[in-house]
């Protein structure tokens, strides 16, 4: 961990050192072209050092494109030919990775992108929107260098003599406002989650499936104190940032990074204490989500406030709950996420 912390650290303090540099002839970059000089040097060093991630999303898009070609031999038209060829383009063999992210981000400039984003709003098949997504991923690497090396003027002054700080993983008491969920018996899991006026009605639908649907909670409540609780990084970033009094270094009041907020992160930037930026939320909820540690664990505002942000969390997981008890249905399948492997657990128990 410590010595993955101070690559990460030493990239940054390289970033920046290229950045405050004064501009070189020819600056101006065509983000359609190969990137050169500091714009170069930014891309492919920042993109070599994430190069199993790239690899990784690349094999993931061309197993999409394979599934979508095989569902699509006999009603395939000839649109969804040429949407085909042009993945495959992006796909086709590279001597670096950066000329691979280059090539994804130009996919956006094509007339077959605006045939993909149709698939996509029709809800044809699912397997569109995850090519999409991870096209776009692969083409984020190529828009982020393309980003800092376009504005690195406005930069100068502000990075002279900059310097990175990591932010420290915080060792949580356990207990800080977070009980285990006791379910003695099935109808007093039912309960917790569906109104009185309402109960016996759910139960009476719910019966033959509760054992089930106690046993899916149960599981994924274990350890509610801490054991496997995971606090999320923008979430430490800020809540660090604010209790430490920094201050941005524009208008731009923004933590976070390339993938949207989960809910329970959404929320908590949300906060009026923190003043930041709304960012798009993914929607998901993690049950093992839990707040950043702050100095301030013991101030009874800041714990009220921590408790409206679990509090809306556990109000959304509850009425996932009951729509799908509704529905009769146990669970939705969720993607991995394409770089990390963790699976969003937006349980429908």
């Amino acid at each position: 961990m410590e010595r993955a912390q101070n690559e990460v650290k030493l990239h940054f303090e390289w970033l920046l050192c290229e950045l405050s540099r004064s501009p070189e002839s020819s600056e101006k970059w065509d983000s359609s072209a190969m990137p050169k000089g500091k714009a170069h040097r930014i891309s492919s060093r920042s993109i070599e050092r994430s190069k199993l991630r790239v690899y990784n999303y690349r094999r993931l898009l061309q197993k999409s494109l394979a599934e979508l070609r095989n569902i699509n031999t006999r009603r395939g038209s000839v649109d969804d030919i040429q949407l085909f060829a042009a993945v495959d383009e992006v796909l086709k063999p590279a001597k670096k990775h950066v000329e691979l992210c280059r090539r994804a981000y130009e996919f956006r400039r094509l007339d077959v992108e605006r045939r993909l984003k149709e698939k996509i709003r029709t809800k044809e098949n699912a397997e569109w929107e995850h090519m999409h997504h991870l096209i776009g991923r692969l083409g984020l690497w190529h828009r982020a260098a393309y980003f800092l090396v376009e504005n690195a003027s406005q930069l100068e002054n502000m990075l002279e003599n900059a310097k990175v700080r990591m932010v420290p993983l915080s060792e949580p008491a356990i207990g800080t406002g977070l009980e285990m969920l006791q379910i003695q018996e099935s109808q007093d899991f039912v309960s917790r989650v569906c109104s009185r006026s309402t109960l016996q009605e759910y139960v009476e639908r719910l019966a033959p499936r509760l054992n089930e649907v106690q046993a899916i909670v149960s599981t994924a409540l274990t350890g509610m104190h801490l054991d496997g609780r995971v606090m999320h990084a923008e979430t430490m970033v800020a809540s660090y940032f604010h209790f430490h009094g920094l201050r941005h270094v524009s208008d731009n009041p923004y933590i976070g990074c390339s993938k949207p907020s989960c809910f329970a992160c959404k929320i908590y930037l949300e906060s009026s204490e923190f003043a930041l930026k709304a960012r798009p939320s993914s929607g998901h909820a993690f049950t093992s989500w839990m707040p950043p540690v702050t100095p301030r664990a013991s101030d009874a505002a800041a714990e009220r406030a921590m408790l409206s942000v679990l509090e809306s969390v556990a109000q959304r997981l509850t009425d996932e709950v009951v729509l799908n008890i509704w529905n009769d249905r146990i669970g939705r399948g969720r993607r991995h996420d394409s770089t990390t492997g963790i699976t969003t657990t937006n349980r429908d128990t």
